[in-house]
């Protein structure tokens, strides 16, 4: 949720408090592969949160945001004389804030807020909540991405260990083999689709 209060005149602050995800919010990413458990994609909770909050101080998706949302302008009452660079380091990071509260030792039982202060308290609520959603989609994105990548290299990595099968197959037990693969390049071809999709969804 999302709360403001007047510090000093005219200076107000807004608040988004957040936690951990559930292991049912990160569903989408656990697609395992059942032939081969070793290799299988497990993201558990605390990873995904670690990453985002990462990501909710990268310099580069502060920067794309400040640009994005004309905050130049905004932190300097639309005074032109002041340079961007400094703008951005010495204000804006200092005006957006990531905390944490309690469970210092277990992340998963603490809760954060990400803080923004500035003089119109309806557009730094908006502010908040817009960088929160971008850089929750951002993160999303990138663990989307990174499942597709894994997927793609085991589907290579078992059609390499296929066609060499293929080469030297003189037995029976090498054609069960190579069909089991087969199965098992079917099934990843198939979570790759899913993956794809969702990463469309997304966009």
């Amino acid at each position: 949720g999302v709360g403001y209060a007047m510090l000093t005149t005219p200076v107000y602050e807004t608040k988004v408090y957040f936690s951990s995800p559930t292991i049912e919010d990160i569903e989408e990413l656990n697609i395992n592969n059942i032939t081969r458990v070793e290799n299988k994609t497990q993201y558990d909770p605390e990873f995904v949160y670690n990453i985002f909050l990462h990501n909710l101080q990268s310099r580069e998706l502060r920067r794309k945001f400040f640009k994005q949302e004309g905050l130049l302008s905004v932190l300097t009452d639309g005074h032109s004389t002041f340079v961007e660079n400094d703008i951005f380091e010495k204000k804006f990071n200092e005006v957006l804030v990531l905390k944490e509260n309690g469970g210092k030792k277990d992340k998963i039982l603490s809760f954060n807020y990400l803080r923004f202060e500035g003089k119109d308290a309806i557009r730094i609520a908006d502010l908040t909540n817009n960088f929160f959603n971008m850089v929750m989609k951002d993160t999303r994105d990138q663990l989307i991405k990174e499942v597709i990548t894994l997927k793609y290299n085991q589907i290579k990595d078992i059609e390499k260990e296929r066609d060499a099968l293929l080469k030297k197959m003189n037995d029976e037990n090498k054609a069960k083999r190579i069909k089991e693969m087969e199965k098992e390049i079917d099934y990843l071809q198939k979570e790759l689709k899913h993956i794809e999709r969702l990463k469309t969804q997304n966009q």
